[in-house]
């Protein structure tokens, strides 16, 4: 059985503050808040939107102390020398001080961090892959005297990186070509909690709120019985963490999320299998009901045609959610045939999902194997 990675995406930004006196008139410039970055690298493929050493250029803090903001949202921006300079001088107050920070600084009007309240209310990611963002958190609890008047801000990845793969199982009987791929009914909208512990991650509500978003490329990809890509460039999915409750794979549409792939599928002799129309392309899709987790990246390989088995069901929105009137897609893709019933003849075997999720630990993966 093909394995394929659920590669933790662990990248930790590590932000010193560099602090030294009570907050004071007299305080002179060595005594200033400055900071120093670095961040660790991971073995894994980024999306392109992903902060990485050479994107994280900016992230606004807020640091409570006291029972009250001690400042709200103040704009730290890397100088042209690799150096970090606040948008204004701060100084250490008498009492420990919590600071929450955060990137993109484009989050601001969604984030609330008060003596009662740290969070991003109502993020959604973008409709477009190309167009949606990494997200950054961070929190530390120090005081002047913290190691000489220097702590760490380690900044985590909040949302959940997803990549799919695919391969064909069986190429000398099937061709299966490629134009897109499709997370269906995913729950969109949810609030950040930052984390409480320096090491720790943010939490997020319960998703509501069902969208779809797909990637779709402008040069089929013609499978192989070798596992690569189908992001069609430099874009994976950035999504909200989350455990995914699976749509049924029947023609009742229970909301569940799925994996689609837009495909068509000839057999040996050239004969169309899918979609019903020969000049566009059809959503072959599976249920998938994984947890989603801070900070992981998550990737998907999905086998057409292994072990003997088949090429998913009929989607149960076969549409482009990008463009509902796409050319390329086939929206009454099984020629009579509805949504949860078998892409292939009835003599195929159903799909099949096998997953196995273990631990992770440095230099291993998780492991997420679907075959259809």
């Amino acid at each position: 059985m093909n394995k394929t990675g659920i590669k933790l995406l662990l990248t930790t930004l590590s932000v010193g503050f560099v602090l030294g006196c009570s907050r004071d008139d007299k305080c002179d410039n060595s005594n200033v808040i400055r900071f120093d970055t670095s961040v660790g690298g991971v073995n894994t493929r980024y999306t392109r939107s992903t902060i990485t050493t050479e994107s994280f250029n900016a992230f606004n803090v807020t640091a409570l102390g006291n029972a009250a903001a001690y400042f709200q949202d103040l704009g730290v921006a890397k100088q042209s020398d690799g150096s970090w300079q606040t948008s204004s001088t701060k100084y250490w107050p008498s009492y420990p001080l919590s600071f929450y920070g955060y990137a993109p600084a484009s989050l601001q009007t969604k984030v609330n961090i008060s003596t009662t309240e740290q969070t991003i209310t109502g993020f959604k990611p973008a409709a477009r892959p190309s167009d949606q963002i990494d997200i950054i958190t961070a929190y530390a609890l120090a005081n002047h005297n913290s190691s000489g008047g220097r702590f760490v801000l380690d900044f985590k990845h909040a949302l959940s990186q997803i990549e799919v793969l695919a391969k064909n199982g069986s190429p000398s009987k099937y061709t299966v070509t490629i134009l897109g791929v499709k997370l269906g009914q995913i729950p969109s909208t949810a609030n950040l909690v930052f984390q409480t512990a320096n090491d720790g991650y943010p939490t997020w509500s319960t998703s509501t709120g069902n969208a779809s978003y797909i990637i779709k490329g402008t040069t089929p990809i013609t499978l192989d019985g070798t596992v690569r890509s189908i992001m069609f460039g430099s874009d994976n999915f950035l999504m909200i963490p989350q455990t995914l409750t699976a749509w049924s794979g029947t023609s009742v549409n229970n909301g569940g999320a799925y994996i689609s792939v837009l495909c068509r599928i000839t057999d040996e002799l050239g004969n169309l299998i899918y979609p019903s129309n020969p000049s566009k392309y059809g959503f072959a899709a599976l249920p998938v009901s994984q947890t989603w987790s801070p900070g992981h990246k998550v990737t998907y390989t999905i086998s057409f045609y292994a072990n003997g088995g088949g090429a998913g069901l009929i989607d149960p929105d076969p549409t482009n959610p990008d463009d509902p009137n796409d050319p390329d897609v086939d929206t009454n893709p099984g020629n009579g045939k509805g949504p949860g019933e078998l892409v292939t003849p009835d003599s195929e075997v159903p799909i099949s999902v096998s997953v196995n999720i273990t631990d992770w630990l440095s230099g291993a993966d998780d492991q997420i194997d679907i075959e259809f």
